[in-house]
């Protein structure tokens, strides 16, 4: 896969390499961007994450909007590189106590999705994203 920045047909990423090293450069904690030897894989990667983060109607045509795809793309690819690994990840939201003991719990999209998305992300989006309901339901199983 070709790294493709916005506005070009076909992009998969909102911000140039250039531009996030300038962004990580003035950000705490961005040592592993710094130390990353696959810089555009990991911004495609962060920039797919968003693409399927659910219910996000952000309009890149819209500058304030684009702007903060922008800073969400940045913010999840520090935490991708910070959380590698992450695809690992099966079930977030399902906790084996031990021994026959199970507890699992469905939770509303927007906050399920903490595993996989910074907070910082769901902060900078969260005009951008529909609404969810705020309870869940939790099921035992022994």
């Amino acid at each position: 896969m070709n790294f493709v920045k916005y506005p070009e047909t076909g992009y998969n990423s909102w911000i140039s390499e250039a531009w996030m090293d300038e962004y990580a450069e003035f950000r705490l904690e961005s040592t592993e961007w710094q130390q990353c030897t696959e810089k555009e894989s990991a911004l495609i990667t962060a920039f797919l994450y968003l693409h399927e983060l659910p219910g996000l109607t952000a309009d890149p045509t819209v500058a304030a909007q684009l702007v903060a795809l922008m800073h969400a793309q940045a913010e999840q690819c520090l935490f991708l590189l910070k959380n590698a690994g992450l695809d690992q990840i099966t079930n977030p939201n399902q906790v084996n106590l031990g021994g026959l003991l199970q507890v699992s719990f469905d939770l509303p999209d927007k906050e399920g999705i903490d595993a996989f998305y910074s907070p910082r992300v769901l902060r900078l989006l969260d005009a951008y994203l529909d609404s969810r309901p705020s309870v869940g339901t939790i099921t035992r199983r022994r």
